[in-house]
């Protein structure tokens, strides 16, 4: 082998070694970035469904004098544990995608945020979220038996989530099993949905929010078109 050609191997040796270094320095940032992303979007939803969780609270308690409240207090209650456990499945997705790209970035220690997870088996989300449909159905119909309730806002947005619910349930259930599908995939699928998710979250606290306190349910107790339970 000439001198020359040992010089160009040499040199196309080096370009070899320094993309290949710059190549595995990128993939580890962008790692990192969606490590990063992925507790970010779990931590808003999570700062969702807490904010969803209070404005529940008051409105269990501006109902409680009204007469035959506690039906809908119950289901008032069924509704946030449904909530809540769609939540954990999310927080265990989001777990998952941050152990999956921890791999030769370091540490694998999972960030406060995504403490208390257990193991994701997509089979049980599209239950849960089929339950949490349930849920959203029966808490409007202990809506409408308030007398008089007329509250479209609060309306629209319930039956909007609840639609929602279903097909994005019908859709994971559907490819839950599937071996064309990598399982990273339907990691990152579910995390989309979980972000898809916040904004209707959103729309039914502000909503429930505006009922209670300002609302339709606030002036009809105040005008004594709702019967006061008597203790």
């Amino acid at each position: 082998m000439s001198y020359r050609l040992e010089l160009e191997i040499a040199d196309w040796l080096k370009v070899y070694v320094r993309d290949k270094r710059v190549t595995n320095e990128l993939r580890a940032h962008g790692d990192k970035i969606i490590q990063k992303e992925c507790c970010e979007r779990f931590k808003s939803y999570y700062g969702n469904v807490r904010d969803l969780d209070h404005c529940f609270e008051t409105f269990m308690r501006a109902i409680r004098p009204i007469g035959a409240s506690s039906g809908l207090i119950s289901t008032s209650k069924e509704l946030q544990k449904s909530m809540n456990d769609v939540l954990d499945l999310f927080r265990s997705n989001s777990a998952d995608i941050w152990r999956e790209f921890s791999l030769g970035v370091g540490s694998n220690e999972l960030p406060r945020d995504l403490w208390g997870s257990g193991d994701m088996a997509i089979g049980l989300l599209p239950c849960t979220m089929y339950d949490l449909s349930e849920k959203l159905r029966a808490f409007l119909e202990g809506l409408r038996g308030i007398p008089e309730f007329s509250d479209q806002r609060l309306t629209d947005a319930l039956v909007e989530f609840r639609e929602w619910t279903l097909h994005r349930a019908e859709r994971i259930w559907s490819h839950r099993g599937s071996t064309l599908i990598r399982t990273s995939t339907k990691r990152q699928y579910v995390d989309q949905v979980m972000t898809e998710m916040a904004p209707h979250v959103a729309n039914i606290g502000s909503a429930l929010s505006k009922f209670t306190e300002g609302g339709w349910l606030f002036s009809n107790l105040l005008d004594g078109v709702l019967p006061i339970e008597e203790y």
